[in-house]
């Protein structure tokens, strides 16, 4: 398979075939151009202690993220039931007090105008979507996590490439964390 370098690499390896010729050709045969091409120099790192900790520390942090994502929810349902309960009953309430309150009409505009304000509140502030993006996210989390586990408690020999592992675990947390709502994460003030 003939490779295409680019012009602005021509000339280096003339320099470099100077110093170690086989080092050049097998760079060249599994460079960054050869992609169809398996690099055969790729040697996998084994599971040490350092890797196992990293990748422990990832999984300790899926869990607490996890968790403060689970009291958002918590706290945005109940939010939600408390808003949503007055706006579905208000107005039937108010509708079954229609003959008491003929007297009264500025009671019934100001009951109803209430119950308005608070549906439109709700809607702003969308609390039952930011409270199934908070699920979904503590969701991820917690299934990153037992992922973890599940690598660490598997014998090192049975375990899949740590680097490998270690680099996908990273950006697969990265990317739940670019996907899930903003939450406030305490500090340690130790």
């Amino acid at each position: 398979m003939e490779i295409n370098i680019p012009e602005e690499m021509d000339g280096v390896d003339d320099v470099a075939m100077e110093i170690d010729p086989l080092a050049v050709q097998t760079s060249r045969r599994h460079s960054v151009f050869s992609s169809s091409e398996p690099d055969a120099l790729r040697s996998e790192w084994a599971w040490e202690r350092r890797s196992e900790k990293f990748l422990h520390e990832i999984g300790m942090e899926a869990v607490m993220l996890a968790n403060l994502h689970t009291v958002k929810t918590r706290a945005l349902k109940r939010l939600y039931t408390l808003s949503t309960i007055p706006t579905v009953s208000g107005p039937v309430l108010l509708s079954s007090l229609d003959d008491l309150l003929q007297d009264y009409p500025v009671a019934m505009k100001v009951g109803l105008m209430c119950i308005a304000v608070l549906t439109a509140t709700t809607s702003f502030l969308d609390l039952g979507g930011r409270r199934e993006r908070h699920d979904a996210a503590a969701n991820l989390y917690s299934a990153l996590s037992a992922d973890i586990k599940l690598i660490l408690l598997m014998p090192r020999s049975s375990r899949p490439p740590a680097d490998q592992t270690l680099e996908r675990m990273k950006l697969l947390f990265v990317h739940i964390g670019e996907r899930s709502p903003a939450i406030r994460v305490p500090q340690n003030t130790s």
